[in-house]
């Protein structure tokens, strides 16, 4: 997941549009493919300038990678717990970071990584990381959040699978697999609970209609704000599973898109399918767009125990004239 408006842009869009509303349908090519030696279980990634940052869902490390996927740089996430064997959490005690975005406060520059929820107290983490000459890493419960976020949405505890996030201003937006929703908080109000503990902040919720594969929906795994825009681009899958606990077969990855403006209960978005169905595509990033019909994107995939992917390539969309 990346923060907006700091990426390179080679269109002509002012800052603060609210977006561009595309037409099916969107088409995607794809151009490289890397392994991401070293970094397992890919599930998070963020674009800061020319910095490529990614997490993985099993990982005691932030990454640093160039773009063809080499690791440059490597942060400790918990670094006064020690390291777990071989550098990976066994599956019942991972913390599951399975999102990540940008923002700026107080003259840097931050990440931001957030526990899936699927399973309590392992996974309930709100992880930030302060970048700088020396970056800092802290992180919070977020057990009581979510259990505040389930009361207020309906969501079970088989249901709460938070995949991305996304920070536009002091907008932040959620998105939960599963049961597609997206929800919209105060991202000062969610930080000053998580400090505190007093006045949860209650989210505007939105129900997402994505496409089927088989009978199955497919799920949010990341999203991208279209630099300078209100516009969203989004990836989700498809896995063959009764819970998010355990991994399913996976049948095929989306990319999809809106604008945040239209964003209301039963919105069905453009998507288009990658080709490779066995691809399960866990975030998206933005490096630059062309015009107002192109933007250069960035993946990175899990192959559950297999080799994680980075991935680049071309969205195009048309566009209103």
């Amino acid at each position: 997941m990346c923060d907006h408006g700091h990426r390179d842009s080679d269109g002509d869009m002012e800052k603060g549009e609210t977006g561009l509303t595309p037409l099916a349908p969107l088409s995607f090519s794809l151009e490289q493919r890397h392994v991401l030696h070293g970094i397992p279980s890919a599930s998070g990634m963020a674009i800061i300038e020319d910095a490529i940052y990614v997490v993985g869902d099993n990982s005691p490390w932030l990454f640093k990678i160039d773009a063809t996927g080499h690791i440059k740089d490597r942060i400790a996430l918990w670094p006064d717990l020690p390291l777990p064997p071989e550098e990976i959490y066994p599956k019942k005690v991972k913390p599951d970071l399975e999102s990540m975005a940008a923002f700026q406060d107080g003259g840097y520059w931050w990440l931001l990584m957030l526990g899936s929820g699927t399973r309590s107290p392992e996974r309930d983490l709100w992880t930030e990381v302060r970048l700088g000459d020396m970056p800092m890493a802290t992180t919070s419960s977020l057990t009581s959040f979510y259990a505040n976020l389930r009361l207020h949405t309906g969501l079970t505890e088989d249901q709460l699978n938070i995949e991305a996030v996304e920070v536009m201003g002091d907008d932040l937006l959620l998105f939960n697999r599963g049961v597609n929703l997206v929800m919209r908080y105060s991202l000062a109000a969610v930080r000053r609970f998580i400090a505190d503990g007093k006045d949860c902040p209650v989210p505007v919720t939105t129900r997402v209609m994505l496409p089927l594969v088989n009978g199955m929906e497919a799920g949010f795994s990341g999203a991208a704000l279209l630099p300078g825009t209100e516009q969203l681009i989004f990836t989700a899958t498809v896995e063959d599973t009764d819970n998010w606990f355990d991994d399913g077969a996976v049948l095929g990855s989306f990319i999809g898109m809106f604008p945040l403006h239209q964003l209301q209960d039963g919105l069905a978005p453009t998507c288009v399918m990658l080709d490779d169905t066995n691809l399960k595509v866990e975030s998206v990033a933005v490096t630059h767009y062309k015009g107002k019909s192109t933007a250069h994107l960035l993946l990175v995939t899990d192959a559950d125990g297999g080799h994680s992917e980075l991935l680049s390539g071309w969205l195009s969309w048309a566009v209103l004239s």
